[in-house]
């Protein structure tokens, strides 16, 4: 009966895998027929706002825009990472041991041949990641800049001074001798 359902269990995975595939490749070709040229990368003045006298570049702009979730693929495989999370969840599954080891070997070779296939990417990757490259640089250079998500400022000493504001505030904040955090954490034992 166990191995009935295993099978059906395995053949529904196939389905829903080749069903991924399919859309994913539809929409890989729609999307490789609307390429975009980096110079077409616009810039939406209301997304960013600068508080400072300083003069940002418009390729710093662009990253800074884009959001703090935005990333590129990478170039690195994080294999250590991926060898960790694998291990711990069949460690932790109720797999036979058997399987466990084909499991491990499936993996293995998927990394492998992941390993052999470069980082391809096409000319608005290659301008985001200079332009990354340039926005690291420019807040390298220019540590007085805070950046933040919306209605925060945009300069260290403002932000740190708004901050000392709101703590100093008796209404919604009281100040402690001691640090309640044993208290707590014994309270929340019971």
């Amino acid at each position: 009966m166990f191995g009935l359902i295993y099978q059906f269990k395995r053949l529904r995975i196939a389905e829903v895998e080749k069903e991924v595939i399919q859309t994913h490749t539809k929409k890989l070709k729609r999307l490789k027929g609307n390429s975009v040229n980096p110079s077409q990368i616009r810039l939406n003045d209301g997304w960013l706002v600068n508080t400072t006298d300083r003069t940002i570049p418009d390729n710093v702009k662009r990253i800074l825009q884009l959001g703090p979730k935005f990333v590129l693929k990478t170039k690195k495989t994080p294999l250590k990472d991926i060898v960790a999370n694998a291990e711990y969840i069949l460690r932790r599954s109720k797999i036979p041991e058997d399987k466990k080891g084909e499991a491990r070997l499936n993996i293995i070779s998927h990394l492998k041949t992941g390993r052999k296939k470069p980082c391809v990417r096409n000319d608005v990757e290659k301008q985001l990641e200079d332009d990354l490259r340039s926005t690291k640089q420019f807040l390298k250079e220019n540590e007085e800049l805070l950046v933040l998500c919306a209605d925060n400022g945009n300069n260290k000493s403002d932000y740190y001074n708004k901050l000392t504001v709101h703590l100093e505030d008796k209404k919604n904040y009281k100040k402690i001798c001691h640090d309640p955090t044993n208290k707590i954490i014994n309270s929340k034992k019971k």
